[in-house]
């Protein structure tokens, strides 16, 4: 089959007549980290960081030592790749310190391959890299691989384009990460500000869940409810469905803050009805009761009549108590601390429905609730937005790397 106009075959795929097909090893060289004599916790003069897998893939330096020739130092503009371990085959850039010793530095030997696009083009063999591995026991990049995998190298002003396109998705990636850390952050504030303090207090009182403004009151959850029940606990794997004959089963790992993400689980119309008391409504508040403990979201109204395992239910009475209002404070540290006193969540790792039901809450004016969750809202709001902005960035990211490192769609080189 001849190729399209322009584009030659090759043992990798089609690819633009005008690049070459190389060997790794042809074009890098490597070498690998070393354990320093010491490590220490606490940064002192003339320590680095020292990047281990923790801080690569965390962004967070929490270990130091000292330099020496022996060791490897890496710069921001430096290719680190993992050799050992679960991350084998992971590449990294934008790191300044010591190597450990499951880590490499990886350059370009050759003036033709530019930098980044080495980078990108060892971002995309990852799963390769990790999959086959040597190591009995650990996971560990085969020097063999590493060293045969097939590299396109279109000519140097192209690789630099292609570089430059990447790296503009990532700038707006870390930009929009940035910006979702300072709301998130802003939201955090406000909702311990509101909660505490709510809106044009001026004077307050102590109480047992803390200290609140003087015109709120304080309850037992079930008193401001309709119903506080828990979702099925018995197996429900026998009365899995598909989609078409049951309805929505949600567990734990559904819930997410404010958000009741969708299910791939559905259960038969009998087993729904023989569980008629965790049939989901319409504005019921689900709360995780094992893992991570008190994380709330409201069931809206497209979910009504299905399901559930294993999550508190809770149906409140609006005009007490506002399911949004009760769902924002569950998500909150007022929250987490109102569960930890009254349930001795941090002991158990779980709460039983009989304390939920007991634990008292600050119960605000149902005006002022209102109040508090339209600010709240307007964050939650920005807070979605930026996550689907990244969403967006990291899915169009992950389609370049497959059609620009491949050269199915060419770029322009000035």
């Amino acid at each position: 089959m001849s190729s399209r106009a322009g584009y030659k075959p090759t043992e990798i795929g089609e690819i633009p007549a005008d690049w070459e097909i190389k060997q790794l090893g042809e074009l890098v060289e490597y070498k690998k980290g070393k354990n320093p004599p010491e490590v220490v916790e606490e940064r002192t003069p003339n320590t680095l960081p020292y990047l281990g897998i923790e801080s690569l893939r965390t962004g967070i330096t929490n270990r130091w030592a000292r330099e020496a020739d022996s060791l490897v130092k890496v710069g921001s503009d430096d290719i680190i790749l993992v050799w050992d371990g679960f991350y084998s085959g992971e590449a990294f850039m934008g790191f300044n310190g010591l190597l450990s010793s499951t880590t490499v530095k990886v350059s370009p030997r050759v003036p033709y391959l530019d930098r980044n696009y080495l980078y990108y083009f060892l971002k995309t063999r990852f799963k390769e890299l990790n999959s086959k591995h040597s190591g009995m026991y650990l996971k560990h990049v085969s020097k063999a691989v590493f060293e045969s995998l097939k590299v396109p190298v279109p000519p140097l002003t192209g690789q630099q384009r292609i570089a430059s396109i990447l790296l503009t998705v990532d700038d707006a990636i870390q930009k929009t990460d940035e910006i979702l850390e300072k709301t998130q952050q802003l939201k955090k504030g406000l909702m311990q500000q509101l909660l505490t303090k709510g809106i044009g207090h001026t004077k307050f009182k102590k109480t047992e869940v803390g200290e609140i403004p003087q015109e709120w009151a304080t309850c037992r959850l079930q008193d401001a409810c309709h119903e506080v029940t828990i979702g099925v606990v018995n197996p429900a794997t026998p009365y899995y469905t598909t989609p078409d004959e049951g309805v929505p089963y949600f567990r734990t790992q559904n819930v997410r803050e404010n958000i009741l993400e969708p299910t791939k689980i559905y259960v038969t119309h009998a087993f729904n009805l023989k569980h008629s008391k965790s049939i989901l409504r319409e504005y019921d508040v689900l709360t995780v009761q094992t893992g991570f403990i008190g994380t709330s979201c409201l069931v809206p109204k497209k979910f009504e009549g299905a399901n559930c395992h294993s999550l508190l239910i809770t149906r409140t009475d609006a005009q007490k108590l506002k399911p949004d209002f009760f769902c924002q404070l569950m998500n909150s540290d007022v929250g987490h601390r109102i569960m930890a006193k009254f349930a001795q969540i941090a002991e158990r790792g779980h709460i039983l429905l009989e304390d939920f039901r007991v634990m008292r809450i600050p119960l605000p004016a149902v005006e002022e609730q209102e109040k508090i969750v339209t600010i709240l809202s307007t964050t939650d709001k920005k807070i979605a937005s930026e996550k689907l902005r990244k969403q967006y960035l990291e899915k169009l990211k992950k389609e370049l790397l497959q059609v620009l490192l491949t050269g199915k769609v060419r770029v322009k080189v000035n």
